[in-house]
């Protein structure tokens, strides 16, 4: 049974929610039939755009929950501040409500060159009349009323956001598995048939061959071999290409989050003084998200009288390095 809204659709006021869902069900149900006989598999950009869309939503989930917070009020959604720094420019206000619980009360949009200053607040709604008359909470000044938490400890990166970088990262990985997909798909034909004569047998026989038939009955007066051209293919087999190719596109993306992921490339000998040297960048690039968090923290402790602490997520980290070391299996 289903329910449709006429007068909604009708009026053109269907549900956010079914536009939204629709159309990601359709970016996902699109290659349903992607090695079907009729087109013998060739359809790369759907594989690509459905694997695409798979990694954002996973590579995104598992980002939001790489760094926690402990001891944090509940009224406080820290999957939310998140996914906030993560996703927009700028910054995110925390401070307390009219009823003294400490939460997320909008985001500091206008960020001049001093990170304590020439903070421009806006709610969701467009409008700042909550906090235009309100202090932020600094360094000098922990009388405030809200502190700005930054995705990263940068004066010239603040619009930068890392759910782009993930987008970029997402549809290079997906053009590797696509390309990876379609090496299988070219070695399981490794033939070229065409007629000689655009007969009707021939070109039965073309079709039942690339559909897979192991045995096709012949009739035993028809002159296939004079109907008929096989050209052989060479296909080398890519596929552990891919896949490594595959492993430092993702390690590669982990770096610009401060993720370790090379202990498989130690494999490739990579002497210990190159591998030390790129955990020294990996760890700077953590801190640059670290530090930016652990300082609006402090300022809340300072302020607030609270005892939240920032941690980095060994469950999450190590997701990570799984997936980079192997290839996405």
């Amino acid at each position: 049974m289903q329910f449709e809204d006429t007068w909604a659709n009708n009026t053109g006021l269907a549900s956010a929610y079914e536009r939204v869902f629709g159309s990601r069900r359709d970016v996902l149900s699109s290659t349903s039939s992607t090695t079907s006989a009729g087109n013998s598999g060739n359809d790369f950009i759907q594989f690509e755009a459905m694997q695409t869309t798979i990694l954002e939503r996973q590579i995104r989930d598992m980002l939001i929950n790489l760094i926690t917070y402990e001891n944090m009020p509940a009224t406080l959604n820290t999957a939310q501040l998140e996914t906030m720094l993560r996703q927009f420019g700028g910054g995110v206000c925390v401070g307390k409500d009219a009823l003294g619980d400490l939460v997320i009360l909008g985001r500091a949009d206008e960020l001049g060159y001093n990170l304590y200053g020439n903070v421009i607040p806006s709610l969701f709604d467009g409008s700042n009349n909550l906090l235009q008359d309100k202090k932020v909470i600094t360094n000098r000044n922990l009388k405030g009323d809200y502190v700005v938490f930054y995705n990263k400890q940068s004066y010239t990166d603040f619009y930068s956001t890392d759910f782009e970088i993930v987008n970029h990262y997402c549809k290079l990985l997906a053009t590797i598995k696509a390309t990876e997909r379609m090496n299988l798909i070219q070695m399981r034909i490794p033939y070229f048939i065409k007629g000689k004569k655009n007969g009707v047998v021939a070109n039965d026989f073309a079709a039942r061959y690339l559909s897979g038939d192991i045995f096709i009955a012949l009739d035993e007066s028809s002159d296939m071999l004079e109907k008929l051209e096989i050209a052989g293919l060479t296909v080398p087999d890519r596929t552990g290409t891919c896949q490594q190719s595959y492993k430092s596109t993702f390690s590669e993306m982990l770096t610009l989050f401060g993720v370790y992921n090379n202990p498989d490339a130690k494999k490739e000998r990579m002497i210990s003084q190159e591998a030390s040297a790129n955990n020294h960048i990996i760890e700077g690039m953590g801190d640059i998200y670290f530090n930016a968090r652990r300082h609006a923290v402090d300022l809340l402790n300072n302020a607030f009288g609270y005892d939240i602490k920032v941690r980095w997520n060994s469950t999450v980290a190590s997701m990570f390095r799984d997936m980079a070391v192997k290839g996405g299996r």
